[in-house]
């Protein structure tokens, strides 16, 4: 039985594939005149159906949309050795991070850094403890109080956390970031206080840590900031492990 399951799956598969660019198609996925799909954004770049040369419509294949949204989507690093799938809203987030796939170093986030290397996942760790050893830290979970501008980068059991702060025109910005997926991130809290210089007044809030995709970390600051009504004298980012 699993045998068919699986081999039901990659005809599927093989159904959503775009005839054009070969990549999985998501929605909108959009049907020529014959009933040949085609990604939109393929349908950008052609003036016919690469199938069957016929005029490419702008009706979309609602009944494959819906399948394309049920269907699990195998890693592209699979041929590498990644044997996990998942559903169209999260795979896109696991390639971004897969640890058979190569990836850039995330060094490259903070503005102040600029590092040509590319691995693997699984070498990171090794490759920020000896090309930046003075952001590297391994620790069960980050504790960092410094009041000023900082960047480093933490393990927690094995998960790379990119921590970002600066404090602006009165305000304090601060990111927190997990080279991993959505799913990974839910498994950790971070919670951000300012204590207030009389020692007594403090506020804290907590948050999920975001994840390392295309956005830099500059751009994420803006959602991420916090103007206190008055002074304060310590700071502090904590994340640990939950789930």
């Amino acid at each position: 039985m699993d045998t068919i399951v699986r081999d039901f799956d990659e005809a599927l598969l093989s159904d959503l594939e775009c005839p054009v660019c070969t990549e999985y198609m998501v929605p909108p996925i959009i049907l020529c005149s014959n009933g040949h799909n085609i990604c939109r954004k393929c349908r950008q770049s052609v003036e016919c159906c690469p199938t069957c040369r016929g005029q490419i419509s702008d009706i979309r294949n609602i009944t494959l949309e819906r399948i394309a949204r049920r269907q699990s989507y195998p890693c592209t690093n699979r041929e590498k050795g990644c044997p996990l799938v998942f559903p169209m809203d999260l795979i896109a987030d696991h390639q971004a991070v897969c640890r058979y796939g190569p990836m850039k170093c995330p060094m490259n986030k903070f503005p102040s850094i600029q590092c040509s290397w590319k691995g693997l996942l699984s070498e990171l760790k090794m490759h920020v403890k000896d090309a930046h050893e003075e952001y590297y830290k391994d620790t069960p979970c980050i504790r960092s109080y410094n009041v000023g501008n900082a960047e480093a980068v933490r393990f927690i059991l094995n998960e790379t956390f990119l921590c970002y702060k600066r404090v602006k025109d009165g305000k304090w910005f601060y990111v927190v970031q997990l080279v991993g997926t959505r799913e990974d991130a839910m498994n950790y809290k971070s919670q951000f206080t300012l204590c207030g210089a009389n020692g007594v007044d403090k506020i804290v809030e907590t948050f999920v840590p975001l994840t390392v995709r295309k956005r830099q970390i500059e751009e994420q600051l803006q959602q991420a900031s916090y103007k206190p009504k008055s002074a304060f004298r310590r700071q502090s980012i904590t994340t640990v492990r939950i789930g």
